[in-house]
């Protein structure tokens, strides 16, 4: 796990995972 990440792009990571532009 990147702890060195903010937190708010660790979940925009995951949104656009789940919805690839």
């Amino acid at each position: 796990m990147l702890t060195k990440v903010p937190n708010h792009i660790v979940c925009w990571i995951i949104v656009g995972s789940y919805q690839p532009q």
